[in-house]
């Protein structure tokens, strides 16, 4: 179990004016992991994995005032939420997928896996938890998904040989955005019930795959490559031919409007499994924006409309990777 709260007073961001700088210099990163008592009545916190310290960062999503700071990773990467609002975050290097209630110091259940995970989905039909992971001890890519009883079954294809990230649909159906050593990329799907991993066609050519996330009305493919350095997210409806591109959102950032966004959330008035009307805003990292030469610049935008961002986040980790809003039910 992470150890509680230390001695001493935890830094706190200050509302305000929108900063364009982080105030990471002012973090005390020595100790255990904390957090106020403000995280267990704020009903939308913000969770943002740092790859440079290897800790998670929770946010007040609405003020972006920084209330607390898990520790006890050793690559906190992707970050996925189920409908009560607890959050799972994958820890790649450490090869675990560790699940925290809302707000909460300690985490609940930590379930070890077969390699590097890097994303996870939860699925709205059953509450089963989809794991991917970019490498296995063999070298190659795989799919675990761990029902409530905590049986595990582990998924694979040589179609989808470069597994990136996975997402659940609101049918149950789990996607996945995969690469080939070709260098050509792919969308995958396991079917509701299915048993095995099935290529499907998509009518947008994805340049660099990134996140796969349901938005409350489509299922999104992000290509964090389009048009030459530019972020997209493609709303996507299955149709019998595959699945159709319906919609696009592009996404502007600094130096000229360059974007990388590899794993954006999409927020929307409930938790992402619940979701029955389409998020209004995107978190996530645009690794085009350092501030002061000392890290990436951690954005929101709205959705779907996208074009410039609404804010920047107070106390921004130096390398964020994952992040995921939980909504307090």
């Amino acid at each position: 179990m992470l150890a509680g709260c230390g001695g001493s007073q935890p830094p706190i961001g200050t509302p305000g004016a929108m900063p364009q700088t982080s105030a990471i210099a002012t973090r005390t990163e020595r100790g255990a992991s904390w957090m106020l008592p403000e995280a267990k009545s704020t009903k939308e916190l913000l969770y943002v994995s740092d790859q440079s310290s290897n800790h998670v960062y929770v946010y007040n999503y609405k003020t972006r005032r920084l209330l607390g700071r898990l520790r006890g990773f050793y690559q906190p990467s992707g970050q996925c939420v189920d409908s009560k609002g607890d959050v799972w975050i994958t820890d790649s290097a450490g090869e675990a997928v560790v699940e925290y209630a809302q707000g909460a110091l300690r985490y609940t259940k930590k379930i070890r896996t077969i390699g590097l995970a890097n994303s996870c989905s939860v699925d709205p039909t059953t509450g089963n938890l989809a794991v991917s992971n970019i490498r296995t001890p063999r070298g190659g890519s795989k799919i675990e998904v761990f029902d409530l009883m905590g049986s595990r079954k582990v998924y694979s294809s040589d179609a989808c040989q470069e597994i990136v990230q996975v997402g659940y649909d609101n049918q149950g159906n789990l996607y996945i955005s995969a690469a080939s050593q070709e260098s050509s990329s792919y969308v995958c799907e396991l079917p509701h019930g299915g048993s095995q991993l099935t290529t499907v066609s998509i009518s947008k050519t994805i340049v660099r795959p990134g996140g796969v996330m349901w938005d409350g009305k489509y299922i999104t493919f992000t290509d964090t490559l389009y048009a030459f350095d530019y972020t997209a997210i493609y709303q996507a409806q299955p149709q019998s031919s595959g699945l159709e591109i319906v919609g696009q959102t592009d996404f502007k950032g600094c130096r000229g409007g360059l974007t990388s966004i590899t794993q954006p959330f999409i927020v929307g008035s409930k938790n992402t499994p619940s979701n029955n009307q389409q998020g209004n805003a995107v978190v996530g990292t645009n690794v085009f924006c350092g501030f002061s030469g000392t890290g990436y610049e951690f954005l929101y935008w709205a959705y779907p409309a996208g074009g410039d961002p609404k804010h920047t986040l107070f106390d921004a980790p130096i390398d964020p990777a994952g992040q995921s809003v939980s909504i307090g039910t």
